[in-house]
């Protein structure tokens, strides 16, 4: 039993029955232009392709949303602001939660010299020979293609 929630909000249902993987949507007319309530049932193959959808919906629309995944047993909301605050005194370094993560901009790339990538495409060839991969006369003319 789900306890209600005190906004108003759509509420998406993801549950797996033995054949098929089923989503139900359940859009209250308070959030839509529409006079009366959409409530939609969709049948899908397998799981996957339902969180596909579930997604595509989420990037979709802009309504805050409940989402109940009966197959992973869990309760996400989107778009719904918690008022709930903890009371309780927690120290920057106990919590986890309250550590920024860092997360950079763009990825690291590392440069290296052409005479290092020459060296690693002939020591990759030497192991290759020395497991008995290639023979001597193909480490010949692939030598020959990398200098």
């Amino acid at each position: 039993m789900t306890k209600p929630q005190n906004k108003l909000n759509a509420s998406i249902e993801i549950k797996r029955v033995v054949p098929h993987t089923s989503f139900k949507i359940n859009v209250p007319k308070e959030l839509t232009e529409a006079e009366s309530e959409i409530n939609k049932e969709i049948i899908f193959r397998t799981y996957d392709h339902a969180m596909r959808y579930v997604q595509q919906f989420i990037d979709d629309t802009d309504i805050p949303l409940r989402i109940d995944n009966k197959v992973k047993q869990s309760v996400h909301t989107i778009r719904m602001s918690n008022e709930v605050k903890d009371t309780t005194d927690k120290s920057d370094k106990g919590d986890k939660t309250l550590r920024p993560r860092y997360r950079p901009n763009k990825m690291v790339t590392v440069e290296r010299t052409p005479k290092e990538i020459k060296q690693d495409k002939v020591e990759r060839l030497v192991r290759l020979k020395d497991r008995g991969q290639i023979n001597d006369y193909d480490l010949i003319t692939k030598l020959m293609e990398v200098v």
